[in-house]
């Protein structure tokens, strides 16, 4: 299965997303990929949410869940399977413990983005990455060369790398995917595919449409 694991949208990321979500599950569907997860800015869509705009847009078969994007001590994060509030503030191995507690994951997002770790040595950047279900090792919020750095230590080091569009408007949904080695039928089945380092991350579209 090919999914976009990083999407923002005006719901619940207005403040930062142009992306209306009927757009954007179109967008999944006229793209081919069997789904993605929508990451918004500390809130989460019910799944009654989902289902619901699946419908709306005559994509039933989509693999359409939602996860989000969170703040800690070392960036950003992606969260799936927890639907608890996260302090500002909060450590990331605090937010970890929680939501591997129920059965969750977490994927260190954009790890390398802005330069922010550029000076840090690859042993300390794997050292943080090792605490995660998931390392975005694939993002348009990369540069090439981030992307390239953190694909060769996903590599060396054996990380369960990811790929993300985190996609602000339709055009950019699908740039960076994640791949997954099985059939995902729900949340929990993501949550364990990525645990379990069933998948890999793929390089999407190159440009908009």
């Amino acid at each position: 299965m090919r999914l976009d694991l990083h999407i923002h949208t005006t719901r619940y990321s207005r403040d930062c997303s142009v992306l209306n979500p009927y757009n954007m599950v179109v967008r999944l569907r006229d793209l081919g990929l069997d789904g993605g997860a929508v990451t918004e800015h500390h809130d989460i869509w019910s799944q009654l949410e989902l289902e619901r705009l699946k419908h709306e847009a005559q994509a039933p078969s989509l693999f359409l869940i939602s996860g989000k994007e969170v703040e800690c001590e070392v960036g950003h994060l992606l969260i799936f399977g927890f639907n608890g509030a996260i302090q500002p503030g909060a450590r990331a191995t605090d937010i970890i413990a929680r939501v591997h507690a129920v059965g969750g994951a977490v994927i260190w997002a954009h790890p390398l983005r802005f330069g922010r770790y550029d000076a840090l040595p690859d042993e300390r950047i794997v050292e943080i990455a090792r605490a995660f279900d998931g390392f975005e090792a694939l993002t348009p919020s990369h540069t090439d060369l981030e992307n390239e750095r953190a694909l060769a230590l996903a590599r060396k080091h054996h990380l369960t790398a990811t790929g993300g569009s985190d996609a602000h408007a339709g055009g950019e949904i699908g740039r960076c995917l994640t791949r997954f080695n099985r059939s995902l039928f729900s949340l929990t089945d993501l949550a364990a595919a990525l645990r379990d380092g069933a998948c890999t991350p793929e390089a999407g579209r190159d440009s908009d449409p």
